[in-house]
């Protein structure tokens, strides 16, 4: 191998992860022009390039790298969010089913300077998982993933606490399964334990917390895409009601009927041969605008994620509008989140976080006039995002650094009550 085209792409990766993106390209192609067949260039390039949202033509280059370098496993990582992002989700379970047959496990090193917290992530390889890289500061952690459908019987990989990421009940109860006996071999704390996420299954959770003082949820089932048009179903739920392809998030395949007759085209969209069928929870204030909240649950105590509003029935806070009136009731909210949304919502809030069971966790929901939590979805498979750059939401900031220091305080306090009573004493952790 070149070792000038290696140089090349060690400056390229420093060059990406310090935002210079075009001197990352011209980096990886320098090195490419050293070495054609350079496979870290090559997967390096094709990452860079789907991080700038070039998607189509990161796929190109990532599959002549694996087509070149079958065994290449950060070809074939990469590939996985790639081919997601592209909606080729059995090109991105093949990549994924490759990655961990060549590397069952990845280690993420530690940095920092004293005895790390060892943190094993069980994911899944074809499922939602959480997204941890928010809380995977590698100033404090050592951090090893291993996917549940293909660690097998391999020895665990040494670890002071398990966060288990699988969290989407419904899109991964085979893997759930799969995360139970993985969970089953340590004597280490485990979080977002599975039989948790289990739980929260749409339907399962519709019944469970409508039963809790001051919750709504929607009348569902989960039924074959053929009963869609049954009139005893549209009767149950009442028009407007919802469809959407379970496992799904973000939108993604749900559809709203106002008539019977928008159904037939509402299923030529909806893929998959069970759909989830609920009735319409509104939001909407005396102006018409749709209203949805985040709360997240670390450790049992709630944090404001964000306050969205809109004129969209399918309202997620990147696609509501962002005046002066949304920022400002995103403002409110993630300041006092009581005085926004009034005692009683929170005491249904905190009755829910209790009932869930996850360490780790979210509830998207709304208020109703009557001050009413409508709970829309309350599962682990909630993200905190990144800062965003853009300065009019700057004000956020400070609280999602607040809920991902929170993660971070968990997985180490934890670990250490848990090394406390082993052989590996607390006071080594940072």
């Amino acid at each position: 191998m070149s070792a000038l085209a290696d140089e090349l792409v060690r400056q390229a990766k420093q060059d990406a992860a310090d935002g210079r993106i075009d001197e990352a390209k011209t980096a990886y192609l320098r090195a490419l022009q050293h070495e054609p067949d350079h496979a870290d260039a090559m997967t390096g390039l094709g990452a860079l390039l789907a991080s700038i949202g070039m998607a189509t033509d990161a796929r190109v280059i990532l599959e002549e790298t694996v087509r070149r370098h079958p065994a290449h496993a950060d070809a074939h990582r990469v590939l996985v969010t790639v081919c997601s992002a592209l909606g080729d989700k059995a090109a991105a379970y093949q990549h994924s089913m490759r990655e961990f047959e060549v590397r069952p496990s990845l280690t993420i090193p530690y940095v920092g300077t004293g005895t790390p917290v060892r943190l094993l992530l069980v994911s899944a390889a074809d499922g939602i998982n959480t997204r941890t890289a928010r809380f995977r500061d590698r100033r404090l952690f050592e951090t090893t993933y291993v996917a549940a459908e293909f660690i097998g019987d391999r020895p665990l990989p040494d670890h002071d606490i398990v966060f288990n990421t699988i969290g989407d009940a419904e899109r991964s109860l085979a893997v759930i399964d799969a995360a139970e006996r993985v969970v089953a071999r340590t004597t280490r704390p485990v979080l977002n334990h599975p039989r948790h996420v289990r739980a929260t299954q749409r339907v399962d959770n519709a019944l469970r917390l409508a039963a809790i003082p001051g919750v709504r949820t929607a009348r569902m089932s989960r039924i074959p895409r053929a009963r869609a048009a049954d009139p005893t179903l549209i009767a149950e739920l009442g028009l407007p009601f919802l469809l959407r392809v379970p496992g799904h998030h973000t939108g993604e395949f749900f559809e709203r009927i106002d008539d019977p007759a928008q159904i037939e085209t509402a299923l030529a969209a909806l893929p998959g041969d069970e759909l989830l069928a609920m009735s319409f929870l509104d939001t909407r204030d005396e102006q018409g605008r749709y209203h949805k909240y985040r709360m997240m649950i670390i450790d049992g105590t709630l944090y404001p994620l964000h306050a969205a509003m809109g004129t969209t029935w399918k309202l997620h806070f990147f696609s509501g509008t962002h005046g002066a009136d949304e920022r400002a009731l995103d403002t409110a909210f993630l300041a006092d989140p009581e005085a926004g949304i009034g005692t009683p919502a929170m005491t249904a809030l905190r009755a829910i976080a209790a009932e869930l069971h996850l360490d780790y966790g979210g509830i998207d929901f709304g208020i109703d006039r009557d001050g009413n939590v409508l709970v829309f979805e309350a599962n682990a498979t909630m993200t905190v995002p990144e800062a965003d750059p853009d300065p009019a939401f700057a004000y956020r900031t400070p609280y999602l650094d607040t809920v991902a220091v929170a993660v971070m305080r968990m997985f180490v306090t934890r670990a250490k009550s848990a090394a406390a009573r082993t052989d590996r004493g607390a006071t080594q952790f940072i």
